[in-house]
């Protein structure tokens, strides 16, 4: 008989991550017309690629210190701790953005890059944390759920926030809506007894010595797992492709003014997030979730090439491509998740979903930046 996917921790963490993640779709709105989308802003390839390089690849700096965070300090208190922290980080970036017009400047993007860090560190404490709030036959249900909810809490907040804007509200105002939820996160996951979402091992301090021995132990571990390590090399190959098609649905649509267009791609991708979300359960549990899997990239493969032979470059082109991106990648990304929760021991599971989440970061933006010498 199969367990009960709705415990109590379970759905207190799905509040945390859906506030979290609408949270960071109102800051990334505000961002986006900070750095890019204002008429002070220059739309280029170029510049949309050196946004995603400032914004993502810095963490994957910082990665290995933070690793060891998630591996030996509770992830409660992470959660609690660093929402707040992160709360009053995108309050300044209000501030700063109020105070200078809504000019991006390099006090702005340094706070950018401080919120967005505390952003990939909790998504992945938040992932490490699952294990410990359902039983282990539930985590493709899980993986499915949370992801979803946090990804649609996250297109909410961006909607939420573009219409604040389209309405002119101004990015100080979006910005200030962002901290409120951010500070509702914080306050649900106080919610959570002091050891409830782990590390087992308990909560000793991490030393300078830690990070090099830490992380080539996860690195080794990882290899030993050869499942896992196949699963995150999959996913990150296809991160670049995704890259690429973000950048060339960019410099076709928004980066020649077209709103519209790029909306219409947005769309796509969220339509296919969507599909991928609510079918996932019920096929992997009937096909296996390695057979489901591919049967979504042979669909997928399918819908980017139609186009393309009936001609691209239309609206509907790039709603179908953009879904056929969507669905694969909603797909591929749950699958990846439970073979990581299955296959790594706990000890590791923090630092491992850190190094996923670092791949998906490199990935993506070398994907982006290949796609832009070839339309340069």
């Amino acid at each position: 008989m199969r367990t009960s996917l709705w415990t109590r921790g379970f759905v207190r963490l799905l509040g945390v991550r859906v506030a979290s993640q609408a949270g960071d779709g109102l800051f990334q709105a505000g961002l986006a017309w900070l750095v890019l989308l204002s008429p002070e802003a220059q739309r280029s390839s170029g510049r949309f690629v050196l946004v995603l390089a400032i914004v993502l690849l810095p963490f994957s700096v910082l990665a290995p210190f933070v690793s060891l965070v998630l591996d030996r300090w509770l992830r409660r208190s992470i959660l609690v701790t660093a929402q707040a922290v992160r709360a009053g980080v995108v309050a300044s970036v209000a501030l700063v953005a109020w105070l200078s017009a809504e000019r991006a400047d390099w006090p702005v993007y340094v706070l950018v890059l401080v919120a967005l860090g505390f952003a990939r560190l909790l998504l992945a404490c938040l992932s490490a944390s699952v294990p410990h709030v359902v039983a282990q036959d539930r985590l493709v249900d899980a993986n499915t759920v949370g992801p979803t909810l946090g990804a649609t809490a996250h297109a909410t907040g961006l909607g939420a926030g573009a219409l604040l804007l389209a309405l002119g509200a101004g990015s100080p105002v979006v910005l200030v809506a962002s901290t409120l939820l951010t500070v509702t996160a914080s306050l649900l996951a106080r919610g959570f007894g002091r050891a409830a979402l782990g590390p087992d091992a308990g909560s000793r301090p991490p030393r300078p010595g830690d990070v090099l021995r830490d992380l080539a132990d996860a690195l080794a571990h990882l290899w030993s797992r050869r499942r896992a390590s196949a699963a995150l090399l999959t996913f990150g190959a296809l991160r670049v492709a995704y890259g690429g098609f973000t950048l060339l649905a960019f410099a076709a649509t928004a980066g020649r003014g077209d709103d519209a267009e790029a909306a219409v791609a947005a769309a796509g991708v969220a339509a296919g997030f969507a599909l991928g979300a609510v079918s996932t359960p019920w096929l992997a549990h009937r096909l296996g979730i390695g057979r489901w899997t591919v049967v979504a990239g042979a669909v997928g493969l399918t819908l980017l090439t139609a186009p393309a032979l009936v001609g691209g470059g239309t609206v509907t082109a790039w709603f179908v491509q953009a879904f056929a991106f969507g669905l694969v990648h909603q797909v591929w990304k749950i699958r990846t998740d439970t073979v990581v929760q299955r296959e790594v021991d706990e000890q590791y599971l923090g630092r491992v979903f850190v190094l996923y989440d670092v791949l998906n970061n490199i990935t993506y933006v070398a994907g982006a930046a290949l796609a832009a010498l070839l339309v340069a």
